[in-house]
């Protein structure tokens, strides 16, 4: 079982590696919202892609932690009970919190990003870009926040 936990957890490091690399790209993509028309057709692809990686990343992030949780947990349901449980319950509402996030500005954001592009409607695709970039802000500061539960889970 030993092997299976730190297959599991490398699996999770490296989906969290895909996750930051995947921000970066989208937020160095985007630009400055106003700038878009300019930009759009030669960051479509990479904005696309940095968009499905965050999607596939937060989605095996999300089943390598709760398959880490079951590991770690077994069938102790009773462990939410103490300090070190009501942190990584806390993290858990977070990550999904997160998960769901990623997922709306995949599905919408971006998608609306996409159709304004695809109609040359610059005005909407800077809105859209602005949308993104606030669920990005988001985001961002929840990573900050799941961060900070990490290293209280190391420290308990």
């Amino acid at each position: 079982m030993e092997i299976g936990r730190l297959i599991v957890d490398w699996l999770h490091l490296v989906f969290a590696a895909v996750w930051v690399g995947s921000v970066i790209q989208y937020v160095r993509l985007i630009g400055t919202p106003g700038e878009m028309h300019q930009l759009w057709p030669s960051h479509a692809a990479g904005l696309r892609l940095a968009s499905n990686l965050l999607l596939i990343a937060a989605t095996f992030m999300v089943c390598t932690g709760l398959f880490k949780l079951k590991l770690i947990l077994g069938t102790d349901a009773g462990v939410f009970r103490s300090l070190y449980g009501q942190v990584l319950l806390a993290k858990i509402v977070l990550a999904l919190g997160m998960f769901a996030v990623a997922a709306w500005n995949h599905l919408v954001s971006f998608a609306g990003l996409q159709r304004a592009a695809a109609n040359q409607q610059w005005q909407d695709v800077a809105a859209s870009a602005r949308a993104s970039a606030r669920w990005f802000k988001i985001n961002s500061a929840g990573s900050l926040l799941l961060l900070l539960l990490v290293a209280i889970l190391k420290q308990l």
